[in-house]
């Protein structure tokens, strides 16, 4: 090969490295478009204006209201809980600190969500031998998710 056609080859190559850049572009600008309007069209400006992440729009009204929680036992140190809350940002993230800060082993979660509601419905095993009734349990995670900024 001569020296043009190298340099030849080595200019298609930039030229079609700088197509798949302009491509990737395109991509990113089109899914960021998708992201905002599924986030109701707030463009990030939520995220500027809280820059840790918590929502603390709820958290000074005195933290996340739970609707409804049921406790139904599986099997022994198996039980199913049933959490019925307004859908809020991180209301999720601290029923999850809260199973944990009580040693429960998720073992399984499902989320349903409907217009400005979430039924959660986790599978937890006790840690640590204990065999709890399930109102045991319910009176036990009520006492601590306050900690969590959850109330019922």
């Amino acid at each position: 090969m001569d020296k043009a056609s190298i340099v030849a080859d080595a200019i298609d190559y930039v030229r079609d490295l700088q197509k798949q850049v302009e491509d990737l572009q395109k991509d990113i600008t089109t899914l960021q478009a998708k992201k905002d309007i599924t986030n109701g069209g707030l463009g990030g400006r939520e995220r500027d204006e809280n820059p840790g992440g918590v929502h603390r729009g709820s958290q000074e009204k005195g933290g996340h209201k739970i609707l409804a929680f049921e406790v139904i036992k599986m099997e022994e140190q198996m039980y199913h809980l049933w959490i019925h809350c307004k859908k809020e940002p991180g209301v999720l993230v601290q029923l999850t600190r809260a199973f944990e800060a009580l040693d429960l082993e998720i073992l399984n979660a499902n989320l349903t969500s409907v217009s400005d509601h979430i039924l959660n419905t986790v599978v937890v095993k006790v840690s640590g031998g204990h065999d709890l009734k399930s109102e045991q349990l319910r009176n036990l995670t009520l006492s601590v998710i306050p900690e969590f900024g959850l109330h019922l």
